[in-house]
C-alpha cells in the first residue's frame, strides 16, 4: 500500500468520523427537545444542508462515474431534505409515509446505478428489495390486513428475482433468480389463498400445492437429461491397431475433437515426426606405409 493510499485512508476516516459525531449530536438535541424553540427555523437549515450535501455527492460522482458509490449518499441525503421540508409544510403527513419517501428514494439510486451500467444486475435486487418496502409501508397506513401484506411482501420479492432474470444481461449467469422468483411467488400465492380459504374443498387444494414444486422439479430434471441426451460423442473403436512391418515408423495416433456447437467431432492425426538424418558411411582405414630398409653404414 502506498503513502497516497494510506493518507486517503486516514482523511476519509476522519471525516467520516466527524461526520457521525456530528449527525450523534444533532439526533440527540432533536430527541431531548432541544431544538423545539429554534422551529422551524432549523428544520430548514438542516433540510438545505442535506440537499447541498446529496448535491456535492452527484459532483463527485459526475467527476469520475467509475466509481459508483457517490450516488447512493447523493440520493439518501437529497430524500432526507425533502423529508425534513415535507414536516415543516403539514403535520398530517404520517411516519409510515416519511418512511415509505426515504426508501423510495433509496431504492432510486440503486434504480441509477443499474440503469448507468446493465451488467451491475445485482443493484436490482437492493432497488426491489426497497421499493417492496416502501410499498408495504404505505399500505400499512389503509388498514390493509396482515395476510395481504404478507401475500405482498412475498409475491414482490419473487417478481424481485424475476426481474433480475429478464433484466439480466447474460441469462446464463442470472438463470438462478428464476428459483427463489418460483418459491416466492408459490409460497405468497399460498399464503393468500390459506388465508382466504374457508371450506373443505378449499383447504384441500391449499394442501396439494407442494404438488406444483414436484411437477416443476419434475419437468427441470427431464429437461436437463433431454439436454445431456442430445450431445453426441464419437464411438469407441475397440479394433486392434495392426503391427508395423519390419523397418516402418508406427503411425501416429489419432485424437478426437468434439464440437459443442453443432454435437460433432473430428478426428486429427498429429503429423509425424521428421526422419533421422541418414547415418554418413563408414570410412574404410589408409593401409600402413612399409616400413624403409636400413641403409648400409
Amino acid at each position: 500500500m502506498t503513502n497516497t493510499n494510506v493518507s486517503a485512508r486516514k482523511r476519509n476516516t476522519i471525516l467520516w468520523g466527524g461526520a457521525l459525531l456530528l449527525v450523534g449530536v444533532f439526533l440527540l438535541l432533536v430527541n431531548q427537545h432541544a431544538l423545539d424553540p429554534y422551529a422551524p427555523t432549523w428544520q430548514y437549515v438542516v433540510a438545505a444542508l442535506c440537499g447541498l450535501g446529496g448535491i456535492a455527492f452527484l459532483i463527485l460522482f459526475v467527476r469520475d462515474v467509475v466509481h459508483w458509490w457517490p450516488i447512493i449518499p447523493a440520493f439518501t441525503l437529497l430524500t432526507v431534505g425533502v423529508i425534513i421540508f415535507l414536516t415543516t409544510q403539514t403535520a398530517a403527513v404520517v411516519g409510515e409515509v416519511l418512511g415509505s419517501i426515504l426508501f423510495f428514494g433509496i431504492a432510486l439510486a440503486f434504480a441509477v446505478i443499474f440503469l448507468l451500467d446493465r451488467n451491475r444486475w445485482w443493484a436490482i435486487i437492493p432497488m426491489g428489495v426497497l421499493l417492496l418496502v416502501s410499498a408495504t409501508t404505505a399500505l400499512s397506513t389503509f388498514q390493509v390486513s396482515s395476510d395481504v401484506l404478507s401475500a405482498t411482501l412475498f409475491i414482490g420479492m419473487g417478481f424481485v428475482f424475476l426481474l433480475v432474470y429478464l433484466l439480466g444481461p447474460h441469462k446464463r449467469e442470472v438463470w438462478w433468480a428464476l428459483v427463489p422468483a418460483t418459491a416466492l411467488v408459490a409460497f405468497g400465492l399460498f399464503t393468500f389463498v390459506f388465508s382466504k380459504a374457508t371450506g373443505d374443498l378449499q383447504l384441500t387444494v391449499v394442501s396439494w400445492w407442494p404438488a406444483l414444486l414436484v411437477l416443476l422439479g419434475v419437468f427441470l430434471l427431464v429437461r436437463g437429461v433431454a439436454m445431456l441426451g442430445g450431445r453426441t460423442l464419437p464411438a469407441a473403436d475397440l479394433t486392434l491397431p495392426s503391427l508395423p512391418a519390419p523397418g516402418e515408423l508406427p503411425a501416429a495416433p489419432s485424437t478426437a475433437v468434439i464440437h459443442p456447437q453443432d454435437n460433432t467431432a473430428t478426428s486429427v492425426t498429429p503429423s509425424a515426426p521428421p526422419s533421422p538424418p541418414a547415418a554418413p558411411p563408414l570410412l574404410e582405414p589408409e593401409p600402413a606405409a612399409p616400413a624403409d630398409a636400413e641403409t648400409p653404414s
